[in-house]
């Protein structure tokens, strides 16, 4: 198991196609706290902290008990920053830790069990990193199949047709769990090494579009737990 987790919760400003999506409110708590939630009642996470630019998503963080130790830097939170750029600056501001798990708040459906259960398993595969992932082939993002846990990306061939690229999985974006001293030296978190926490259609939701909050809110409010 790790020694150490880090959980890094990535929420910026600006946001031009949901305005304002990581302080929208889903059973009765922000996008922010959703994350928060889950990380704290992690039994495998050590400390939660919150990377922004934003004072009210500082705010926002801080009533829900989660640290804002330093503001993102203003060229790590325009619409080109990557998640790794953010993630290596959170880890390198904040030292001291093993692993790192990446939670993004557009992820409201991600429960504290499934970080639990995604750091057993990347500790029973012995792995450098682990991804959310779940079924079905998109023309955005990665296209894997997986193999005794692993991840070997595919040729992305979806064309939009019902049932196409249905046995691949792709990231969901609900966590990623790394080694910081890979994440450092590689700067990347897919790759060789790299396993899948597979998750159900149904909870990973991905929230960028107004669309998707709808879809969120409808998936987590009759069977809220939180």
């Amino acid at each position: 198991m790790p020694k150490r987790l880090l959980a890094v919760i990535p929420a910026r400003g600006g946001s031009k196609r949901l305005p304002g999506k990581n302080l929208l409110p889903i059973a009765g708590k922000s996008l922010m706290a959703h994350s928060i939630i889950a990380a704290q009642n992690s039994c495998c996470v050590d400390r939660v902290i919150c990377s922004t630019d934003s004072e009210e998503i500082a705010d926002e963080a801080r009533k829900w008990g989660c640290e804002v130790p330093f503001t993102r830097p203003t060229h790590l939170a325009t619409d080109d920053a990557s998640s790794i750029d953010t993630l290596v600056h959170a880890v390198t501001e904040v030292s001291g830790y093993d692993y790192v798990v990446l939670l993004q708040p557009t992820s409201p459906c991600r429960l504290s069990s499934d970080i639990d259960s995604a750091v057993l398993l990347l500790a029973q595969r012995q792995a450098f990193s682990c991804i959310a992932v779940t079924r079905g082939a998109t023309q955005s993002l990665p296209a894997y199949s997986m193999s005794g846990g692993f991840l070997y990306r595919q040729a992305n061939d979806f064309d939009g047709k019902a049932g196409s690229g249905a046995l691949l999985w792709r990231p969901n974006g609900a966590l990623y769990i790394t080694s910081v001293k890979r994440l450092l030296e590689t700067r990347a978190i897919e790759g060789e090494g790299a396993i899948g926490y597979p998750m159900s259609i149904e909870r990973s939701a991905d929230i960028d579009t107004q669309s998707d909050f709808d879809q969120a809110v409808a998936a987590l409010i009759p069977k809220s737990t939180f």
